[in-house]
């Protein structure tokens, strides 16, 4: 790497701006060139001296406090759902919740219609009998009568 080339680079190189490859060429460089280490320290020399001359003027008093309770404020604001919104949610639970409802009621007609149409074709093949049904639970109690015959 040429002097030219680290004299361009130089600035990067304090920030660890460049790549790992560029680092090494300037560094493997540096640790040669005289020249362009003087002009390294003196680019660092200058950033100290620049850094050093910024003040960070004070802040008014009372100025966090305004700042933190204006924050607090947008907080509790922004915490706080619209009516509309809230409504629009219940709205969309509740439609949600009687969709889910008449589904499950389709599925359990689907169910006992399947389940009669099965009994009543065999008992029109004379292969089950059905009770009147369980004393505990009420489902009608099936037997078979025959076995394998259709």
């Amino acid at each position: 790497m040429t002097c030219r080339n680290v004299e361009t680079k130089l600035s990067a190189f304090v920030d660890s701006e460049l790549t790992g490859r560029e680092m090494f060429a300037v560094r493997s460089h540096l640790a040669e060139c005289e020249s362009c280490r003087f002009e390294l320290e003196a680019l660092r020399t200058v950033r100290s001296l620049v850094q050093d001359s910024l003040e960070t003027p004070p802040l008014p008093d009372g100025l966090e406090a305004r700042l933190l309770s204006a924050l607090d404020a947008e907080d509790r604001k922004s915490a706080r759902p619209s009516p509309r919104l809230v409504f629009a949610g219940g709205l969309v639970c509740a439609l949600a919740l009687l969709g889910f409802v008449s589904m499950n009621q389709k599925i359990e007609r689907d169910k006992e219609r399947q389940f009669v149409e099965g009994v009543e074709r065999r008992l029109r093949s004379d292969i089950v009998f059905v009770s009147d049904g369980d004393a505990i639970s009420g489902a009608p109690i099936v037997t078979a009568t025959a076995y394998g015959r259709r």
